[in-house]
């Protein structure tokens, strides 16, 4: 979620260029193929991660019925994903059209500061962000009936607090290794100690990567087998017959109660796997990218592609919450729906009053 190479060298973003450039106007910067497809690149990715997250946002805030922890954790994420829309995509956009201009960051340090700083921030918030969902989806899979108890509104507050504050902590530190770096170039990632990398890449990335893939994998198991033990016990309750006691009609009845939640907590958990997976897939280069640029230099253009990756990332998750959960696609609807007839109900009693 970091855009700091613009440019086919990583060389050419120091503020102090040493190579000739040649100003250009914007009017001319935009008859450039590879200027205007990345643009437009970067102009979808804004708008999807503002526009999705703000539906995800507004969906889960105006329906009673997504009141619970899993779509908390899933507001969280959907904020982080809206700042990268909002502070980093944006600025991204308009580095990379102005260092065609002029070959250079032309926006001031404090500005580059602000920006380094939100970008860490945000990418470390998604992270901690899934840890929690993971967390939450292992308590809804293997203990259904004890989830309302054991994942409390407080619960979840505190949690989603503790990810960000810890995010926040987190950045500051790897801003810090940046700030006071001898070999930094402005609003580059590039000269960010070997020390810093290091943490970042162990504590940010692999410790969570590691314990949410292992997590998932653990819970990939359960589900398949609690999914085989669900209809195995739907078969058995339709030879449920006349002679059965009320005692055996009642303890049945029970088992499929528990049995609906468990389904319902499967489902979740697969949607939220697409999700993870997207995450691995998208984070995996900019961390793996970032670890190698601190030991040796990297062409401008490797750097620049696994930075889109995280904007994609970022980009893609609000889409996939609706796309590949049906239920929530429904909710969706339903919440504009209400938000469309309030609208027409105040605009027909406006007239008359």
């Amino acid at each position: 979620m970091t855009d700091f190479f613009p440019s086919s060298s990583s060389s050419n973003l120091s503020s102090t260029n040493s190579r000739t450039f040649n100003s250009s106007t914007i009017f001319q910067v935009l008859e450039r193929p590879k200027v205007i497809c990345i643009s437009l690149l970067l102009l979808f990715l804004m708008l999807s991660s503002i526009i999705g997250s703000l539906v995800i946002c507004f969906t889960i805030f105006t329906t009673r019925r997504l009141h619970f922890a899993a779509y908390y954790f899933v507001a969280s994420l959907a904020v982080s994903d809206l700042g990268v829309g909002i502070f980093a995509i944006p600025i991204s956009l308009a580095y990379n059209l102005t260092f065609e201009m002029n070959g250079r960051w032309i926006f001031g340090v404090t500005a580059c500061d602000i920006w380094i700083l939100a970008n860490f921030w945000f990418i470390s918030a998604s992270i901690f962000n899934l840890c929690a969902v993971t967390w939450d989806r292992y308590i809804a899979v293997t203990t259904p009936l004890l989830y309302a108890s054991r994942m409390s509104t407080q619960c979840v507050i505190r949690m989603i607090t503790g990810a960000w504050a810890f995010s926040l902590t987190a950045s500051f530190i790897n801003f810090y290794g940046l700030k006071t770096s001898k070999t930094r170039k402005l609003c580059e990632i590039q000269g960010l100690p070997f020390s810093f990398v290091m943490y970042s890449f162990v504590l940010i990335y692999l410790i969570p990567i590691i314990t949410i893939v292992f997590v998932n994998a653990k819970l990939w198991v359960i589900t398949t087998r609690q999914t085989s033990k669900i209809q195995a016990q739907i078969v058995s309750l339709t030879f449920v017959t006349a002679s059965d006691t009320t005692q055996t009609t009642r303890r049945r009845a029970k088992q499929m109660k528990g049995n609906l939640t468990s389904r319902s907590a499967i489902k979740t958990f697969r949607t939220f796997l697409v999700l993870i997976g997207s995450f691995v897939c998208c984070m995996t280069p900019f961390f793996t990218v970032l670890l190698f640029a601190s030991l040796f230099e990297l062409p401008g253009f490797v750097l620049y592609v696994v930075v889109i990756l995280t904007y994609m990332n970022s980009a893609t998750n609000p889409w996939i919450y609706g796309i590949s959960n049906k239920e929530f696609r429904k909710h969706v609807v339903s919440a504009f729906q209400k938000r469309f007839r309030r609208s027409s109900n105040v605009n027909a009693v406006e007239p008359g009053s």
